[in-house]
């Protein structure tokens, strides 16, 4: 019967502390070096000071990138030395230090923070930054009248859910099929050189490029405030430094609703420090901040604490549905293993909106929202 044919296999740690015995169906004993198997398989990354105010960051891969951590210096309205921000070239970047937990808060868009729970990240999303109404845009050619023009053409559009995602939703109010256009990965970086050297006929683009392509004579063909509340973007948190750093995380919320606060009291002052940065004269960011809803502490709770689901979820459900059907919800690098094998935050590779139910409680924070002080000026 099957008793008789069962067979036992051992796996145990030794007296030494130091090997594994394996003892197999015929009492034979393996000893397996722990350590050798770790320092094989082990990946080593690095974060250097290089004390001017930068931080140069070595992955697995051997690849540095710099990060500059004087992106905010003189502000008022964090502590420098409690909360540092740091700033990437790209969202790529961000997601692989947030993985590598380099950074333990990341300010992502809403598919990108799906993507990486789908991965095994174990993070909460806090706060709704805002709400994408006319900031992201198709851009095209001065000669390119309205999408119906794009038949034929090739369209650049960054390698991400939400570039996909406004082109999906634009071309779907005209009779166009998937082979009627092409499409090329460009970074964001690379939008307006692209667009002006006419190496696309169109991009898929958000501010400050947006703007800037406006200004030299591109034509606007579709955005986002075509499509209101579906693309949000969120600051999420790593879920062990939020339990563990609650009142850290408390004081970066006190600060965004203060900055929010200045910017509505002082538009103009608040452009004027921005626009270095931004390479924007102050009525350009201005009228860039137009095409974003920044949504105050009122509008948080409703997107996050809304009953029985928050707001914010159902606009998730729509996400998630659309990486599916696009098989864009498993397309993540340097994927790591689930730490701590928490469901609750884990999306299947084949995202379905019933598998989205299990995030629900516990991906988003509304009790971070509450504001103790009014907001200073």
């Amino acid at each position: 019967d099957d008793v008789t044919k069962e067979t036992l296999t051992v796996l145990g740690m030794n007296d030494d502390g130091v090997n594994l015995d394996y003892v197999d169906e015929d009492g034979v004993i393996t000893q397996i070096d722990l350590a050798a198997v770790i320092t094989t398989n082990e990946t080593t990354t690095a974060l250097v000071n290089n004390d001017d105010g930068t931080l140069s960051y070595t992955d697995e891969d051997g690849n540095t990138i710099v990060i500059n951590t004087t992106v905010v210096s003189g502000n008022t309205f964090i502590d420098d030395n409690t909360i540092h921000l740091v700033e990437f070239s790209s969202t790529t970047q961000v997601m692989q230090a947030f993985r590598n937990e380099v950074i333990d808060a990341a300010a992502l868009t809403l598919d990108e923070a799906l993507m990486l729970a789908q991965n095994g990240e174990q993070l909460t999303i806090v706060l709704a930054l805002d709400i994408s109404n006319g900031g992201d845009a198709i851009i095209g050619q001065a000669d390119i009248k309205s999408l119906a023009d794009l038949h034929g053409k090739l369209i650049g559009v960054e390698g991400s859910t939400v570039g996909l995602y406004l082109l999906h939703r634009a071309l779907t109010t005209t009779q166009f099929e998937d082979s009627d256009f092409s499409t090329t990965f460009i970074d964001a970086n690379n939008h307006i050189q692209a667009l002006i050297n006419h190496q696309v006929d169109a991009v898929v683009t958000f501010e400050p490029m947006r703007s800037k392509l406006l200004n030299q004579g591109a034509k606007l063909l579709f955005d986002s405030s075509q499509i209101p509340n579906e693309i949000v973007d969120v600051l999420v948190v790593r879920s062990d430094f939020l339990e563990n750093y609650s009142n850290t995380v408390q004081q970066l919320l006190y600060a965004w609703y203060d900055a929010l606060a200045y910017l509505n009291n002082h538009p103009k002052e608040a452009a004027k420090i921005m626009s270095a940065r931004l390479n924007l004269n102050t009525v350009e960011v201005l009228n860039a901040f137009k095409g974003i809803i920044l949504p105050d502490e009122a509008r948080n709770r409703q997107l996050l604490q809304t009953k029985p689901k928050p707001e914010l979820y159902e606009m998730a459900q729509k996400m998630v549905k659309f990486m599916d059907q696009h098989q864009l919800s498993n397309k993540t690098r340097s994927a790591k293993p689930n730490r701590k094998n928490n469901t609750d935050l884990a999306l299947k590779k084949s995202t379905n909106i019933a598998s989205l139910t299990l995030i629900a409680p516990s991906l988003f924070a509304p009790t971070l929202l509450h504001y103790k002080t009014s907001p200073k000026e």
